[in-house]
């Protein structure tokens, strides 16, 4: 967690910008080849619509490796099954509206087990 992030986001980015690249070169060749005159303008938004794809899917890349670092510093002082278990719980029961009913249901169903 300690690397620079912006050398991780060039090494990610060098990784998928060829990959992204290349499949959406290929997709939009073909739709290009439908119309009769490939113009500057079509050109310019095919490769900022890649850039920006580029960009978010390596941003979520290493959100993904952080959340994954986070949770290995985590596992040697919490057990992992139970965080993510009374993560789901915490979110739940922020977004029942009835809070109520919700502990009714769940000292009902704590009781019967």
């Amino acid at each position: 967690m300690q690397r620079d992030l912006r050398h991780r986001r060039q090494e990610i980015d060098n990784i998928q910008q060829a990959k992204v690249g290349e499949a959406f070169a290929k997709f939009f060749y073909r739709k290009a080849v439908k119309m009769t005159t490939i113009n500057n303008e079509f050109e310019s938004t095919v490769k900022e619509f890649v850039n920006k794809l580029t960009t978010i899917e390596n941003e979520m890349t290493i959100l993904r490796q952080d959340r994954s670092e986070l949770f290995g510093e985590m596992k040697e002082k919490l057990d992992p099954r139970s965080f993510r278990a009374a993560i789901k719980i915490h979110n739940l029961q922020k977004s029942t509206p009835d809070q109520t009913s919700l502990a009714r249901i769940l000292e009902v169903l704590e009781t019967s087990a």
